[in-house]
């Protein structure tokens, strides 16, 4: 679960996750917080370093440690804003290690050249043809063995519609995930982009 700290204290996956256990909800399931350092901008704007990092340090030393399945299957990366695209990319790029991403309020207004950074949930973002950078890989690519869980707000979205946003970028993204035909779970709710609203989509998605 990418972004440790909103994770903890303001989503509270770790209480949500121990709930649903002992409701027999989910499985017994653990949960690894990963510190995306102090410039999550650089490391969680689709970074195959870090994806590299978890996939072949923590990952491998997580399952050692604490004698945790190996199988894809049982295996989920998720995260909130721009946690949840680095999920995602994450899930595509090693789907050997992941093999189902939880996604809420993903940054899919993505592009190599211009990183996603705090402003561009309040400004406008230009509705080019490169703003959506891992919708595009995801249609160019053959499918691979993950199922998506993407969560976003109907309140996600900026005055002109012509512009990117969450909202329209994650639906974006529900569509092409169904026409290649992966498995897609897509839930909308009525707010914006809080961790509160996390909190309450996150049983929903596990």
């Amino acid at each position: 679960c990418f972004d440790c700290e909103p994770s903890i204290d303001d989503i509270r996956v770790q209480t949500i996750v121990d709930n649903m256990t002992a409701a027999r909800q989910i499985p017994p399931t653990a949960v690894v917080f990963v510190d995306p350092s102090d410039d999550r901008m650089i490391s969680l704007n689709c970074s195959e370093r870090v994806a590299k990092a978890i996939v072949h340090e923590v990952v491998p030393w997580v399952r050692k440690t604490y004698g945790l399945t190996s199988n894809p299957d049982a295996t989920a990366g998720c995260g909130f804003s721009l946690g949840g695209l680095m999920a995602l990319y994450t899930g595509l790029m090693h789907s050997d290690v992941f093999g189902a991403v939880i996604s809420q309020s993903g940054g899919f207004m993505y592009r190599p050249d211009r990183k996603i950074g705090h402003s561009d949930w309040d400004d406008q973002l230009a509705d080019d043809a490169g703003a959506e950078w891992l919708i595009n890989q995801i249609a160019e690519r053959d499918r691979v063995p993950i199922r998506v869980a993407l969560a976003v707000g109907k309140l996600e979205i900026k005055r002109d519609s012509t512009f990117m946003n969450a909202l329209v970028t994650n639906r974006h993204m529900r569509t092409v995930l169904g026409l290649k035909g992966y498995s897609v779970h897509y839930h909308e709710y009525c707010g914006g982009h809080q961790y509160i609203e996390q909190r309450s989509a996150m049983p929903d998605a596990l």
